[in-house]
């Protein structure tokens, strides 16, 4: 191989190596633009638009239910049932499928100690979701004296009723 070919190949290399660079930059620039507006946003462990979970959580034959409570008021009596360790009482608040979940947690010490220092329902900051059937809302914490943001995100059943689905 010549020198001359060297360098053409050399050059043909960095600019393929460049663009890739270029093309990762842009990929993963459109993605934090789309999570910062609220365009894409993390369900369980999956990213999904509102159009993809409306298709998987919304049956286009079904009613909307009433709405026969708030979930502010659903948090703040989870938030009194906590303050006083009423776990049954609690768990009357979080959708049956995370209830055992939540159970365990909230039967060591220390996590329950954590979830006794949640913020009072004035203090939650509305989500990027807000529809007829999911809300959410985030919190700040203090952790290992540093502030931490919280979820906290709202199902409303089939009844109407608003249930805690994530906190």
């Amino acid at each position: 191989m010549t020198h001359n070919n060297m360098k053409k190949s050399l050059k043909i290399g960095v600019s393929i190596v460049s663009i890739a660079f270029l093309m990762a930059f842009i990929f993963f620039g459109y993605r934090f633009w789309q999570i910062s507006t609220g365009k894409i946003f993390k369900v369980g462990d999956v990213w999904m638009t509102h159009e993809v979970v409306h298709e998987i959580y919304v049956d286009p034959n079904v009613q909307v239910p009433t709405s026969k409570n708030t979930p502010e008021e659903v948090y703040t009596k989870f938030r009194e049932a906590i303050l006083v360790n009423d776990i049954e009482g609690a768990l009357k608040y979080i959708v049956p499928q995370k209830q055992a979940e939540y159970k365990k947690r909230f039967n060591d010490p220390a996590v329950l100690k954590k979830y006794q220092t949640i913020p009072e329902s004035e203090k939650l900051i509305p989500g990027k979701i807000q529809n007829d059937y999911w809300v959410s809302y985030t919190y700040v914490g203090i952790e290992n004296n540093e502030k931490v943001e919280y979820s906290l995100d709202f199902e409303m059943n089939k009844d109407g009723y608003w249930l805690i689905d994530l906190i």
